[in-house]
């Protein structure tokens, strides 16, 4: 079914449109895993090098980008002035929403300030920010989760009412429906995603004692249920999400969870393999895990908000090489310098959290695209050249 189709509910079984409602929930809920394959099944993007060579410019690049980062979490302007005067962005909206969406270690609170605000330059960032959000049929609940997790809300009543008018907008011309009711325009997802936000801080903030009800909510969205076509049960679907699963928003704790990562030079998903075997015909392990490039060390988590590292892998007498494998197009290397050296990583055991030291020779892992590899080598090469002794 092509996007933005929406499918006839009023010709559907309740049971019907329950299987509907089923789907799109788990269309939802494996969205990160869908990306991550996608990732892994791009065809390998012109001719694979054994070994990736890093020039002085290119050490150049990831100390400009890293300070630039930093910059910016302290003040986005000024951080992203930086970067665009050194030629590592353009002064477009284009580019600058895809420095903020994809680009780690940006403090999400500074990139809620920064696309929320009603400079003209600011606002044409934010509706390019937004599209980069895949949204497409997904319930509206899902869409706005995913939305407002790229980013911490600010608390300013007219920033929030920016984004949500942009998420409304983007949301409208994504799917055209929740849950197979056609919008009659952007106001209805804009209305709907203002009350999603109030349901969520009214049944989940402890300070607030008079939780509402099914009926109230109900009652809260009247208009929309009686002008704008929305049912009854999309409603109570709504509440129900929310309900049973409050917004997961990015905030103070969470923002702290690498505190000692400060001065980070990359961070980001790779899957690493678990053995340092090389490279054969036939099954092999890799496991999803969160990396930081910090100060000589590579570290990687089991997820983004971990505050203690799976296993740490220094980066002294070590290189970094790209490596053919076209199962893993997108698969990089680090390796000992010397064939009868071990790198001296360690890493914390599946039971009780013990630390053990590894003594491999190698270790690999995989990016999920071209460019996300070229960025992962370079920057490493940067910090292995300052760690050789």
């Amino acid at each position: 079914m092509a996007t933005g189709q929406h499918f006839p509910i009023a010709d559907m079984t309740a049971e019907e449109r329950h299987q509907l409602r089923t789907m799109r929930k788990r269309k939802a809920d494996l969205m990160n895993e869908i990306e991550a394959i996608q990732g892994e099944l791009q065809s390998v993007e012109g001719e694979l090098m054994n070994i990736y060579y890093v020039d002085e410019s290119s050490k150049e690049r990831a100390t400009i980008l890293s300070s630039g980062r930093k910059k910016f979490n302290q003040d986005p302007d000024e951080g992203l002035n930086y970067l665009v005067e050194r030629g590592i962005l353009e002064r477009t909206p284009q580019s600058i929403a895809e420095f903020l969406y994809k680009v780690g270690g940006l403090s999400k609170q500074m990139i809620g300030e920064y696309i929320g605000s009603n400079d003209p330059f600011n606002l044409q960032v934010l509706e390019a920010y937004v599209k980069l959000h895949d949204i497409s049929n997904l319930f509206l609940v899902d869409a706005l989760r995913m939305f407002l997790w790229s980013f911490r809300l600010p608390g300013e009543s007219q920033k929030i009412e920016r984004l949500m008018a942009k998420f409304a907008d983007h949301f409208h011309s994504s799917s055209s429906s929740v849950d197979g009711h056609a919008f009659d325009s952007p106001d209805t997802a804009h209305v709907l995603s203002y009350s999603c936000i109030m349901l969520n801080t009214l049944l989940h903030n402890p300070a607030v004692k008079d939780k509402p009800t099914l009926e109230r909510f109900i009652a809260m969205n009247k208009e929309s249920v009686q002008q704008n076509g929305v049912s009854v049960e999309t409603i109570a679907q709504i509440y129900d999400s929310i309900a049973k699963q409050p917004f997961k928003l990015p905030d103070e704790e969470s923002s702290r969870s690498h505190e000692p990562f400060i001065d980070s030079t990359r961070e980001g998903w790779l899957y690493k393999q678990s053995s340092n075997q090389a490279f054969v015909v036939g099954p092999l392990m890799w496991k999803r895990r969160w990396f930081i490039l910090s100060e000589g060390c590579l570290y990687y988590f089991d997820s983004s908000v971990d505050r203690a590292p799976k296993g740490i892998i220094p980066l002294k007498n070590v290189g970094v090489r790209r490596v053919e494998a076209p199962a893993r197009p997108h698969m990089l290397e680090i390796y000992a310098l010397s064939p009868e050296d071990k790198i001296k990583a360690c890493k914390t055991d599946q039971l009780g959290g013990r630390v053990s030291e590894g003594r491999h020779s190698n270790y690999r892992m995989c990016a999920a695209s071209q460019d996300d590899l070229i960025g992962w080598i370079e920057a490493i090469a940067a910090q292995c050249q300052n760690q050789r002794v």
